[in-house]
């Protein structure tokens, strides 16, 4: 970004876009609207085509052809603390901010949360596809962040008469980074895109996070755009003056959506600042200027602290800063026992043996818990661990799939048979056999082929059929996940970019038809010449230099009225609405932006 390098109506024009629209489409006529009389329509079409040129704004064009601009992506925050300097006043000196406020678990663990709650135990959805109730309660205990801290969050998602605002942002989270995927008739961890997420470094997971957060909440409305990006610009892990800051807004004129100071100042606590830390995104605090808040500083993790600590109660105590892969493993063999920055775990008998019937490795699991233990694993925890190991399994309850025959002679017959051969896994008694699942259907077709009546149970050719449906029900969970659960209402990047627009061309084209003595210099003409002028300056949206009763003004005129013989034009000088009798116009010139 090189301020310095911009002319005087790029800069112009782009301060207003910053202050007027920040992240927010609009059409060139309605920054003219914006700024009636402080920025003619050809300065802004002008400024535009420059800043377009620059890479700084970005014009799209609607299928209805409608065009619009916006700032290009990335550019707000560093334009809007080029333009808005006194955020840099906002910072508070240290010491002079307490925290106020509670440990919170932090997104990224509560994502993990439910992703673990999804893969130990099932996710099943509804008819309707929303969560049963027991699972919305079992997800929501492990959520420690309250509704009432997300009443200014005015968001709009899918199933909201069913579905608490706090679940709800942590699912839609799960589903934009990809690691859990709906479908017809549960939610599923997406495998692939899991292990890539919990090998990656905790900061750089923190960081992806803020950015969705960002990304998904910054709502069509200026001002909380400009509060978004006023508290990115205070460094991390500085406390600011929520005041100062609403205050530095509010003297560079942006605009507040009708609010009051006091209330455009609480929106940004309401709808920024206090849900962001219940999801341990922000931090609030008290100054002697009243309400203080930081986002926290985003960190390198020392391995020293990442380690967590087994008691001899076999409770693990773990550090905010430990992986999440190890936190993973954690949750399939540990019963979570509460906490907020720390959390702790307890290791039971039937969470080990969870995990172990999960498919782990009961050596391995038990190597990884012992060497992310800070000072190694008490003898008794250990030894109670490698006995639940070893005795597990020593007997096995399956769920199969029993042919049953009528009479000794027809199970005779299906014994000897080579047709079933492949499909029988051993012989109960004189009539029944266990039957491959994966071949009861098959086993039932070339029953039936021969001749012989098949009665299916429940334990039948159905059971392999509803397999078959589980199967694929997974591969539809394997297709791409929606977006998200929570409604966008940012769409102005959905339109094209146009490739070719009209810009300040036909503006140019109306200025080349007038005289060129109109330009030079202020001269006098006879009243029908200055009306003619005046007019011409209304159709190229520009700007007049006119001598009123021995005065020099500049006048963007917005219209010309017939008054008996004589006219008046209407218009702004100075930003302030005015009216200018013919009579009073001596002298006149037509002015044109720099560079048009």
């Amino acid at each position: 970004m090189n301020e310095f390098a911009l002319t005087k109506v790029e800069r112009k024009t782009l301060e207003a876009i910053v202050l007027r629209f920040a992240e927010e489409p609009f059409a060139a006529e309605a920054l003219e609207r914006a700024f009636a009389g402080r920025l003619t329509g050809f300065e802004a079409e002008l400024g535009i085509e420059r800043l377009r040129e620059r890479g700084i704004v970005e014009t799209r064009r609607k299928a209805w052809g409608e065009t619009i601009h916006s700032l290009a992506p990335g550019l707000f925050d560093d334009w809007q603390r080029h333009f808005v300097t006194a955020i840099a006043d906002a910072a508070l000196a240290d010491g002079e901010a307490a925290p106020a406020y509670e440990p919170k678990a932090g997104l990224a663990k509560l994502v993990l949360f439910f992703l673990a709650e999804t893969a130990h135990r099932g996710l099943a959805l509804t008819q309707k596809g929303t969560f049963h109730k027991k699972d919305a309660a079992r997800l929501a205990a492990r959520i420690d962040a309250s509704e009432a801290s997300l009443r200014g969050l005015d968001i709009a998602y899918l199933h909201q008469d069913k579905l608490d605002k706090p679940l709800a942002v942590v699912f839609d989270a799960a589903l934009r980074l990809g690691l859990a995927r709906t479908g017809p008739a549960s939610v599923a961890v997406d495998r692939s895109r899991l292990d890539e997420w919990l090998d990656t470094p905790l900061p750089d997971v923190e960081r992806k996070i803020r950015k969705l957060w960002w990304d998904v909440y910054t709502p069509p409305d200026v001002w909380l755009q400009h509060g978004a990006a006023a508290i990115r610009n205070v460094p991390e892990g500085r406390w600011f003056s929520v005041d100062r800051l609403a205050e530095a807004l509010l003297a560079s004129g942006v605009p507040t959506g009708g609010r009051t100071a006091e209330a455009a100042r609480d929106a940004i606590v309401a709808y920024w600042l206090e849900p962001m830390a219940a999801f341990g995104l922000a931090e609030l605090g008290d100054s002697p200027d009243g309400a203080a808040a930081r986002l926290p500083a985003i960190e390198p993790v020392d391995e020293a602290e990442s380690q967590w600590y087994v008691q001899p109660d076999f409770e693990v105590i773990v550090p905010p800063a430990a992986p999440l892969r190890a936190r993973w493993e954690l949750e399939a063999c540990a019963d979570y026992a509460g906490g907020d920055a720390v959390d702790r775990y307890r290791i039971t008998k039937e969470s080990w043996e969870r995990a172990l019937a999960g498919g782990r490795d009961g050596g391995a699991l038990l190597d990884f818990v012992r060497s992310r233990a800070a000072y190694g694993m008490p003898e008794t925890v250990e030894a109670s661990l490698r006995q639940w190991t070893s005795a597990y399994g020593a007997m096995t309850l399956e769920d199969v799939t029993l042919l049953r025959c009528r009479n000794a002679e027809d199970a005779a017959h299906v014994e000897a048979d080579p047709a079933f051969a492949g499909c029988l896994v051993a012989r109960l008694g004189e009539l029944d056999f266990i039957v491959d699942r994966s071949k009861a259907k098959g086993l039932a077709e070339t029953l039936k082929k021969q001749g012989f009546s098949v009665r299916t149970g429940s334990g039948g050719a159905d059971a392999a059929g509803a397999g078959e449906r589980e199967a694929a029900d997974g591969d539809s969970l394997r297709t791409p996940a929606s977006s998200g659960l929570v409604h966008s209402r940012r769409n102005a990047a959905l339109f094209p970019l146009d490739p070719s627009p009209v810009g300040a061309s036909r503006l140019r084209e109306r200025i080349a038809s007038v005289p060129q003595a109109w330009l030079r210099s202020l001269r006098k003409y006879h009243a029908s010449t200055v009306r003619e002028l005046v007019e011409t300056a209304i159709e190229a949206r520009t700007a007049v230099r006119l001598v009123v009763d021995g005065r020099q003004v500049e006048l963007v005129p917005r219209r010309v009225t017939p008054v008996g013989g004589e006219w008046v034009v209407q218009g702004y000088i100075d930003g302030e609405e005015t009216s200018v009798p013919s009579g009073a116009c001596a002298e006149a010139q037509l002015l044109l932006p720099e560079q048009a």
